[in-house]
C-alpha cells in the first residue's frame, strides 16, 4: 500500500487507493514515477522512505525528503545546504559497487527529493546488538573491503565526515549459498569535497559525536579523519562499548583493550591504534597506507567475490574537474548534446545549446527570457552538470567556474551594481574598450566600453583549438549567460550570487 508524503497527513500509512490520498488529497505517485511504500528512517533533516521507481520496472529504492525539524532561516538554509551537497556527492562518485547509485534529484511543491539506489541489508549497529561483538576476523575483514572504498572517495577529493556503524550496511546474499557481498558505505550528506582552500578554513562542525576526530570537531576534517572514524567504529564493534567510555581523558589515551573480552592480535591492534590516534600526524596519511599496514596481520581468506569493476579515480588538482559520465539533471534536461558539442570543440554552438537547454529548464521556449526569479533558483545540480562539461573540455578556461572567480576577483565595496558588472564584463571579454569614432576619425586616446555581440563572440572562437582558446579569449569568455534575460546589471547579479551560493553548498 501506498505511503503519504505529506508531513501534515493524519494518517499517512492509510491513505487508501487510487491516485490520490483520502485523508488529505495529495497526490501518491512523486513525479508520477516513484510510489513510496513505507518510512525507513527520520532525522533533523528530513524523512527516507523505502520507493518503486514505475520506470524501472518497480525496482526498489531510498527516496529522501528534505524537511528539517529546525524552521529558523539560517538553519533552514544550512540543511539546504548539505542535503543538495549529498546529490552533488554521489553525483561525483559516479558507480562503485560499494556506494549507494544516485537515481534523481528535483523538487516538487517546494521540496527537495533525493533518490537513490536501495541497499538490502542490514547496518552494522543492527550487526552488533543482533549477532553481538566482532572479533579479529571480522574487523580485519571490514577494513580490507572499507579501505579501498575511502581511497576510491579521497582520490576523487570526498571526504565523507559522518563514518559510524550505522552508516556501513552489509547487503544481504542473493543466496543462501552465495558468498556475502562487499560492505557498502552510504550517507554522503555531511560528505564535502576537498581543495586547498576547503582543508584551509575552518568549516561547519559535522559528524556523529564519539567517532569524530578532534580536528573534525574543530571544524578542519582531513582525509584522516574518515581513518579516525573506521578505527573507532572498529574500537566499538570489537568492545560494543560506546567510544566515549572507550577513551580516558584522566589519562589522555584510548583504553578500548580493557573492555575487550579476547586480546586482538598484535599487529591489527597496532593498525588500529595508528587509526584512532588522535594527533593527526601520528595517523596513516592515506588510505592506501592503512591498507598496506594490513599485511602484517594474520592473513583472514575473504569471501570468493567476482572483481570489483571500480571507475578510476580523478587526478587531484586544484581546479575540480571530476570524470562526467553521469549527466544529471534535476529537471530532466538532456545535456547529452552539450556534452557532444563541447567535445568536438563547437564552442559557438555549446554556447547555444547552453542557452536552450537553461531555458528549458523552466520549461521556455527558444525565444523566451528566463526572469529574475528563474534565475535565483536555478537548480544548482544542473549548474554543477553544465559546468563541469565547459570546464572538463576547455580543460578550465570557460565554464561557470572562471565567471565566478571573475567576478569575486572585481568585488570592490564601493562600487555600485553596474560599475561591478561592467568590471566583471571587461574581464570576461564581454565588454570592451574601442576607440571612439567620428566619421571615419578616431579621436586620439578616446575609448568607449562596447558591448560584443553574439555573432562577434562566436566567431572569435570558431574553430579553435583549447591552446588557441587560451589565447584568443579571456578565461569565463563564455557561456555567455548574459543572453539569457533581459537587462545586464541586475540579471547578471542575481545569476552570479546563484552560482556562489551553488558553490557554497558544493564545498561547505
Amino acid at each position: 500500500m501506498p505511503y503519504c508524503l505529506n508531513p501534515a497527513c493524519p494518517n499517512p500509512a492509510q491513505p487508501g487507493g487510487g491516485r490520490f490520498c483520502q485523508q488529505c488529497g495529495t497526490g501518491l505517485r512523486l513525479r508520477e514515477r516513484y510510489v513510496i511504500h513505507r518510512l525507513i528512517g527520520q532525522g533533523g533533516f528530513g524523512r527516507t522512505f523505502l520507493a518503486a521507481d514505475g520506470a524501472r520496472s518497480h525496482a526498489s529504492c531510498v527516496v529522501k525528503q528534505f524537511l528539517p525539524a529546525a524552521q529558523d532561516a539560517a538553519t533552514y538554509e544550512k540543511a539546504s545546504h548539505l542535503f543538495l551537497r549529498e546529490a552533488l556527492r554521489l553525483n561525483d562518485l559516479g558507480r562503485h559497487p560499494q556506494i549507494p547509485e544516485l537515481w534523481a534529484y528535483f523538487e516538487q511543491g517546494h521540496q527537495q527529493f533525493l533518490v537513490q539506489e536501495f541497499v538490502d541489508g542490514v547496518d552494522l549497529e543492527r550487526e552488533l546488538a543482533e549477532a553481538g561483538r566482532f572479533d579479529d576476523a571480522k574487523i580485519l575483514a571490514l577494513l580490507q573491503e572499507l579501505l579501498p572504498v575511502l581511497d576510491f572517495i579521497h582520490q576523487h577529493q570526498v571526504i565523507h565526515r559522518d563514518i559510524k556503524p550505522a552508516n556501513i550496511i552489509r547487503r544481504k546474499s542473493a543466496t543462501a549459498d552465495a558468498p556475502p557481498p562487499p560492505l557498502v558505505l552510504v550517507d554522503f550528506g555531511a560528505a564535502k569535497i576537498a581543495t586547498a582552500t576547503a582543508l584551509a578554513r575552518t568549516g561547519t562542525v559535522i559528524g556523529s559525536a564519539g567517532f569524530v576526530s578532534p580536528e573534525q570537531l574543530g571544524g578542519k576534517a582531513a582525509f584522516a579523519s574518515d581513518l579516525y572514524s573506521l578505527g573507532v567504529t572498529c574500537i566499538y564493534l570489537l568492545t560494543g562499548v560506546d567510544p566515549f567510555t572507550l577513551y580516558s581523558f584522566a589519562e589522555d589515551g584510548w583504553v578500548w583493550r580493557e573492555y575487550l573480552t579476547t586480546p586482538v592480535s598484535p599487529p591489527l591492534g597496532q593498525v588500529l591504534d595508528r587509526l584512532i590516534a588522535r594527533p593527526l600526524k601520528a595517523r596513516y596519511r592515506t588510505a592506501a597506507e592503512a591498507l598496506a599496514a594490513l599485511a602484517t596481520c594474520p592473513v583472514v581468506p575473504l569471501p570468493d567475490r567476482p572483481a570489483l569493476q571500480i571507475p578510476p579515480p580523478a587526478v587531484p588538482q586544484a581546479a575540480k574537474e571530476e570524470p562526467i559520465d553521469d549527466l544529471i539533471s534535476t529537471v530532466g534536461v538532456d545535456y547529452a548534446p552539450l556534452r557532444d558539442l563541447l567535445a568536438i570543440a563547437n564552442w559557438s554552438e555549446a554556447d547555444n545549446e547552453t542557452r536552450r537547454v537553461m531555458l528549458q529548464a523552466f520549461q521556455c521556449d527558444d525565444t523566451s527570457f528566463l526572469r529574475f526569479d528563474q534565475l535565483t533558483e536555478f537548480p544548482c545540480l544542473d549548474l554543477h552538470t553544465i559546468n563541469r562539461l565547459w570546464m572538463k573540455y576547455s580543460d578550465g578556461h570557460l565554464g561557470f567556474g572562471p565567471q565566478l572567480q571573475a567576478w569575486t576577483e572585481v568585488e570592490c565595496p564601493s562600487q555600485s551594481e553596474r560599475d561591478r558588472w561592467q568590471a566583471f564584463s571587461e574581464q570576461v571579454g564581454w565588454l570592451q574598450q574601442r576607440a571612439h569614432r567620428v566619421g571615419h576619425r578616431i579621436i586620439g586616446g578616446s575609448h568607449e566600453p562596447t558591448w560584443i555581440s553574439q555573432p562577434a563572440a562566436w566567431g572569435q572562437v570558431h574553430d579553435c583549438s583549447i591552446a588557441d582558446l587560451k589565447t584568443s579569449v579571456p578565461k569565463g569568455f563564455l557561456p555567455y549567460f548574459a543572453r539569457l534575460y533581459r537587462g545586464s546589471s541586475r540579471g547578471g547579479k542575481l545569476f552570479l550570487e546563484r552560482l556562489q551560493m551553488c558553490e557554497r553548498s558544493q564545498e561547505s
